[in-house]
Formats: C-alpha cells, structure tokens, sequence
C-alpha cells in the first residue's frame, strides 16, 4: 500500500493478489471519480 493513498484521504484498501501498478492504477481511478 502506497502512503500516497492516506495523504489523499483516500482509504485504499490494497489487494495483495494485484500487481503495485494494478493497485496504483485503480487507486487512481478512484480518486478521480471523488473529484
């Protein structure tokens, strides 16, 4: 799990299965989509 998630306010909860970009990637997306 990237810190970057908590200083966004964005309680990411990462899925150990999923590649670090896969994760990044939706973790983004879901920032996006509270923008």
């Amino acid at each position: 799990l990237r810190p970057n998630f908590y200083e966004l306010g964005v309680e990411y909860i990462a899925v150990p299965e999923r590649r670090p970009l896969e994760k990044e990637e939706a973790g983004m997306e879901y920032i996006s989509e509270q923008s």
